[in-house]
């Protein structure tokens, strides 16, 4: 967990560098594999939304432990494998009826 922590600050740093964006930033640093060998994912899900971020990934995320963090005012939600290393990476968003999943990124290979 506390891996995921210090990515977001180095998320924070890189997206104040104006060298990457926010979304790629946090892709790049939190997931093991570099940005050309990850996928990214858009969901389109029925409604309604879910009462919160971990549970509008629950579906998707494939992961023992889900850790929410907001980047750059952004709410992302992180999948960990039972190691603890970082699997996808989820952006989700709030509506009126709830959190919803927007779409993640993840390795094609695992490392």
């Amino acid at each position: 967990m506390r891996w995921v922590a210090g990515s977001v600050v180095m998320i924070v740093l890189a997206g104040c560098s104006g060298q990457a964006t926010p979304e790629v930033a946090a892709e790049a640093l939190a997931l093991p594999c570099p940005v050309a060998q990850q996928r990214r994912v858009a969901l389109d899900v029925p409604g309604p939304g879910r009462p919160t971020p971990e549970e509008a990934v629950a579906p998707f995320a494939e992961a023992s432990e889900l850790v929410v963090e907001v980047v750059h005012g952004e709410t992302v939600v992180f999948a960990l494998a039972p190691d603890g290393q970082v699997v996808r990476v989820f952006s989700v968003s709030k509506h009126r009826d709830g959190w919803w999943p927007d779409g993640y990124a993840e390795c094609l290979v695992s490392p």
